[in-house]
């Protein structure tokens, strides 16, 4: 927004989620778009500096696999700056409160009966129903999708990884 990446923006994840908006969850990084301050965005000067810019912009977790340097610099950065030990505090508490309230604490293992529904056509189900609640839809009034082969219609696709396919899939 304009030229501050979401996962940097301590207006938008500290004023008014956090504050405004009294939101008491905590706020996840997108697939490891704090490496991407770094690499893709470049508003951070080193994988260090994006660490810091993003957890002092109000993340709490980072959603990043195979890949755990996140730690490593929160760690070192904990032992530099006070006011970033204090920030770690406060995401780890978020973190710890959300779980305290789903019940992991008390029932972290699953139940032999939650076992063994694994792969069943009920789970299989439930699955689908998840899928098709999370699709998002885009307006087709105009009945331009989908795109014919035939025609010489065509779109316009635009951001970071526009041009990677396997990210379009």
């Amino acid at each position: 927004m304009n030229g501050i990446p979401g996962h940097a923006n301590s207006y938008y994840i500290n004023d008014i989620l956090k504050g405004e908006l009294g939101f008491e969850g905590f706020a996840v990084s997108d697939w490891e778009d704090i490496i991407r301050l770094y690499v893709r965005d470049k508003v951070a000067d080193t994988p260090k500096e994006a660490v810091r810019m993003a957890v002092m912009a109000g993340l709490d977790m980072s959603m990043t696999p195979f890949e755990y340097s996140f730690y490593d610099y929160c760690v070192q950065l904990g032992k530099e700056d006070s006011m970033f030990a204090r920030r770690v505090d406060d995401a780890t508490r978020r973190i710890l409160k959300v779980k305290d309230k789903l019940g992991i604490f008390e029932n972290n293992v699953p139940s032999e009966d939650d076992l063994k529904n694994l792969g069943t056509d009920q789970s299989h189900q439930s699955n689908l129903e998840f899928a098709e609640e999370s699709i998002i839809l885009a307006k087709n009034d105009a009945s331009q999708l989908p795109l014919n082969k035939n025609d010489n219609k065509k779109i316009l696709v635009t951001g970071a990884t526009a041009n990677l396919l396997h990210i379009l899939n």
